[in-house]
């Protein structure tokens, strides 16, 4: 497996938080994550695995402090490139576009979406797994470990820079791309100038997130997140790109 580092792994492990390979809307912080085989997969929102005599956690939205963008490296060869491209849609893209040689995503105005911890340690703890719920038996199974989604980031403003062997041949390929993902997305908008390709939508794709292990020791607890990369939400192979030292979260689309 070929590994190469990329500074928008480096920028979200050093915020923190574990890189979601094909960003995408529906994962939110309070979603349960099971670990089973190895494998992590999102199983479902806490709320309705669970029953607490607390309220349930709130959810607050803030920017990231001092940082505007978060810049991929140039991504070469068809499945670095297809992974950026199936960010925006799963869209067809046409002989110009396959011809392409780089692409470089940049996510735009980046938001955290976040619970608090001291609220959601509270709302587990006086809590028990409802077990009217077919999904909560994966929470009582002896070989699966569950965690908690704790934080998120965020944008719904996303770029893609196109390479091509000439300037007007990443032109063509975008114009080609942006054509592809206007005709397969419903909710939102696309545009292209030169090799450059705008997106934006109503609903923010998620990047990253941060997870904190639910444990059971004569009643139910809340850990506090670890460092990033030690969890792996989704199905399929292991991730193609990594940061350096740094083992690299990338959930795969359901």
């Amino acid at each position: 497996m070929a590994l190469c580092k990329d500074n928008a792994v480096t920028t979200l492990n050093g915020l923190g938080f574990d890189v979601v390979r094909f960003p995408r809307p529906d994962i939110a912080p309070l979603d349960i994550l099971i670990k089973e085989s190895g494998s992590f997969k999102r199983l479902a929102p806490l709320k309705s695995l669970w029953l607490s005599t607390e309220p349930y956690p709130g959810i607050t939205e803030h920017p990231v402090p001092n940082l505007n963008t978060i810049q991929s490296s140039e991504l070469r060869g068809a499945l670095g490139i297809g992974a950026i491209v199936d960010i925006f849609a799963k869209a067809e893209i046409g002989a110009a576009a396959k011809r392409m040689k780089s692409a470089r995503l940049i996510v735009l105005e980046p938001k955290i979406r976040s619970c608090n911890q001291s609220d959601l340690e509270n709302f587990v703890t006086k809590g028990d797994i409802n077990l009217n719920q077919v999904a909560s038996r994966h929470l009582i199974e002896e070989q699966t470990n569950a965690y908690v989604i704790t934080e998120v980031i965020a944008s719904s403003k996303l770029k893609i820079i196109v390479g091509g062997e000439t300037a007007a041949e990443a032109k063509v390929s975008a114009a080609d791309i942006s054509g592809a993902i206007s005709a397969n997305v419903q909710a939102g908008t696309t545009r292209c100038v030169e090799n450059e390709i705008s997106y934006e939508r109503e609903d923010p794709v998620v990047f990253g997130f941060v997870s904190a292990e639910m444990i059971y020791d004569g009643k139910w607890l809340v850990e506090l997140p670890k460092k990033p990369g030690g969890a792996f939400l989704g199905r399929g192979a292991p991730p193609v790109v990594r940061a350096p030292n740094i083992r690299l979260i990338l959930p795969d689309v359901e």
